[in-house]
């Protein structure tokens, strides 16, 4: 397993848990010096902020520039007028080259579900396998919150990259036949929030209670922690370190003390633990959902 760095609290607040704001630069460059440059992913978006780049800066600081794998997603597209399309993903790519100071990137996703559901599918589709085909990028996929939206597009359209949640309390991919045809098709699996956008470290005593009235399951796993004789981060990733599905964990790091942390977990004799009483918990999986946090 591959611990990739996710860089959305590079370039913008994320996390409801976040008390420090953004990744500092220098904190930054620090991770990237520790970091699997061959196998590791730079997770990154058009999306988020300044960090592109922060990136680009960055690397131009490290001797390993050429080897990082990066990944990053495109802006909405459905709003786009199906004549720019090509030209619209083809000039945010480029300019993304040019922030990040590299000549490809290892990937290009589809940020927004909506467009590859929508009806300038095709052309979007098209427009990314010109991409690949010139040599721009690497590999193409595509970013989901939906197993339903997962099994229609794998089948639909030739990805080489699914980025999905997988935690405590969302274990959907756990589907076997999925599973199955993911690795059949070769689609590489890159899983994300691995602590559900932060709410599963926070201690209990910063979770306003109509959050947990509303969500009892909360209180369920801060007992599981008690009686385990836990940290909140230990048993995120003892959950992650079961399975070997996926080929890349992405992690938002608040700095390089928290990622040295989250790697020395990583390193540690794997321990026994139930987590099936967390399973599925439909009303949390969706941090977009939430209103009391």
């Amino acid at each position: 397993m591959n611990i990739s760095i996710g860089c959305a609290q590079l370039g913008s607040l994320y996390g409801i848990a976040n008390k420090t704001g953004k990744l500092r630069q220098t904190e930054f460059i620090k991770i990237l010096k520790e970091l699997n440059c061959k196998k590791s992913v730079i997770d990154t978006s058009i999306n988020y902020g300044s960090s592109e780049i922060v990136i680009g800066k960055s690397l131009k600081k490290i001797k390993e520039i050429k080897k990082f794998k990066i990944i990053t997603k495109l802006p909405k597209l459905s709003n786009i007028n199906t004549k720019d399309i090509k030209y619209k993903i083809f000039s945010d790519v480029k300019r993304s080259l040019k922030r990040m100071n590299i000549n490809n990137l290892y990937g290009i996703l589809i940020h927004d579900i909506n467009d590859i559901k929508s009806n300038k599918k095709k052309i979007i589709y098209e427009s990314l396998q010109n991409l690949k085909k010139n040599g721009y990028v690497k590999k193409i996929g595509f970013s989901a919150y939906d197993i339903k939206d997962v099994k229609k597009i794998i089948n639909s359209f030739e990805f080489d990259i699914l980025q999905f949640p997988f935690n405590i309390f969302d274990q959907r991919l756990l589907n076997k036949k999925l599973l199955k045809n993911l690795k059949d098709k070769k689609i590489e699996v890159h899983i994300r929030s691995i602590f559900l956008q932060g709410l599963l470290l926070m201690n209990k005593k910063e979770i306003p209670n109509n959050f947990l009235k509303k969500h009892y399951q909360i209180k369920k796993w801060h007992k599981f922690l008690d009686q385990n004789k836990i940290s909140n981060l230990q048993a995120c990733i003892e959950f992650i370190k079961k399975f070997n599905f996926y080929s890349n964990i992405i992690i938002g790091f608040d700095n390089y003390l928290h990622f040295k942390e989250v790697k020395k977990i990583f390193k540690k004799k794997k321990i026994k633990l139930n987590f099936q009483k967390f399973r599925d918990n439909s009303s949390l999986i969706h941090p977009q959902k939430w209103k009391t946090i």
